[in-house]
Formats: structure tokens, C-alpha cells, sequence
């Protein structure tokens, strides 16, 4: 078997000329002892069982530096992923505006209360993170509009009332959940369970769950606002 030969059956099996320049290099001991074949080659019409056996060792050779040359190309061939760049992303340009539904140089967090609406927002970075009907304060207690802080958080509170027991405004006290304080004067966003959830939105303030002045916020939406919610918040209430 001559040198030419070797070559031919590397590019032969691998298919891809660099992949069989790549063997044939890999394999360059085995091709010194091409002119020593030829004589051995000689040798083989007067030992056959001898040439036999170098036959197979050849072979065996070859095979193990196809393997190690085909494994080589399948781990150039993969594409490498460590250390590479993350995906370039498309900047936004200064004074785009901003995405539907979304406040722009709002605070971090912010909560609106509309009274006409009488819904609730609360906006993460600018934009809703969750919004839910509410009921406030009704027309001889109205909610009052303005901008408040976030002061006091407590899961439970005791409610008492400020009018005596002769004022038709007077109420037992009661203990409420996810209590959010607003105001030192009492002002509060808070959890109503006695309030039928269908008894929330436009016109509640006008019903029979109308508030003495603070929101009530159904139960659900309320623990996920009080999870999100932080002392200091901006809570603007609006008409």
C-alpha cells in the first residue's frame, strides 16, 4: 500500500479534504513506513501468515486514527457557547414614549385611587402591576383627594371608630387585614370582608358599603398589594 493510496482512502472516508490533510498529518508515523511496505509486501509470498497478521494491525491503526480524527472534527464542528457575548439588544431611544397604560417619571411605586372610576392602580416602574375596583367613601364621608406616603403597614388592625355611639357615622369596632395607613389622621387603604365582591367599582361609593372615608380593596388583589407595597410609597387620590 503506497502513501497515495493511505491519503485517498483518509479523503475517501472522511469526506472533507482538511479532515483527511488532518489524518494523514495525524498519521504521518504510520506513512515513514510506506517504503518499508513494499518490501514487506515482498515478504508476504514467503510468510503469508506473518503478512497476514501485519495486515491486521495496519488495519486496526488506520481505524483508531479515523476515530480520533472524526471525534476531533465533531468538537471543532459544535458551536462553542462558553464566553461568548450576549445577543446584542436594540437601545431605546432617549424621549421614546412610553408603553400604553404606562406613567412616565412616575416613582418606583405608585398607587392611584380614582374616585370616579373608583378603581385602584398600582404601577411597578411606571407601569400597571395591578389594577382592581375599590370602594371609598361616600357622600358624607368622602374620600379626600391629594397625595400621600405609604406610613404604616400591618397584616391585622383594629378599626375604632372616632364618632360616639349617638352618631349615626358611629361603628363597632372591627379588625381588618393588609392594612395600608396613608395619613396620620387615619386615612387607609384596607380589606372589608363584610363587602360582596360584586359590591366594588362605579357607584359603590353611593351604596350601601360606602366607606367612612378609607378604601376598602377586595381581598385577593389587596394581599398581592401589600406584598408589593413599601413604606413611602406615593399613593395619589384623585377625583
Amino acid at each position: 500500500m503506497r502513501e497515495e493510496r493511505v491519503r485517498d482512502l483518509f479523503a475517501e472516508a472522511l469526506g472533507e479534504p482538511r479532515q483527511a490533510a488532518a489524518a494523514a498529518q495525524r498519521l504521518e508515523a504510520f506513512l515513514r513506513l510506506a517504503p518499508a511496505l513494499e518490501a514487506e509486501r515482498q515478504a508476504e509470498r514467503r510468510h503469508p501468515r506473518g503478512a497476514a497478521a501485519l495486515a491486521a494491525a495496519l488495519a486496526a491503526l488506520v481505524l483508531v486514527g479515523l476515530l480520533a480524527v472524526r471525534a476531533g472534527g465533531d468538537r471543532l464542528a459544535k458551536p462553542a457557547t462558553a464566553g461568548r457575548p450576549p445577543a446584542a439588544t436594540t437601545p431605546v431611544p432617549a424621549g421614546s414614549p412610553p408603553a400604553p397604560g404606562c406613567v412616565p417619571n412616575a416613582p418606583a411605586r405608585l398607587i392611584v385611587v380614582d374616585l370616579t372610576a373608583q378603581r385602584l392602580t398600582a404601577y411597578d416602574s411606571g407601569c400597571p402591576f395591578l389594577e382592581t375596583p375599590v370602594t371609598t367613601g361616600g357622600p358624607e364621608l368622602p374620600t379626600p383627594p391629594g397625595t400621600y406616603h405609604l406610613l404604616v403597614k400591618s397584616a391585622t388592625w383594629r378599626v375604632v371608630s372616632p364618632y360616639p355611639i349617638s352618631s349615626p357615622h358611629w361603628f363597632p369596632d372591627t379588625t381588618v387585614h393588609d392594612y395600608l395607613r396613608l395619613s396620620a389622621g387615619g386615612l387607609a387603604i384596607h380589606s372589608a370582608e363584610w363587602e360582596p365582591a360584586d359590591r366594588y367599582g362605579p357607584g359603590s361609593e353611593r351604596g350601601a358599603y360606602a366607606t367612612h372615608g378609607d378604601v376598602h380593596v377586595q381581598v385577593a388583589p389587596l394581599q398581592r398589594l401589600y406584598d408589593w407595597a413599601a413604606i413611602g410609597t406615593t399613593v395619589v387620590v384623585r377625583s
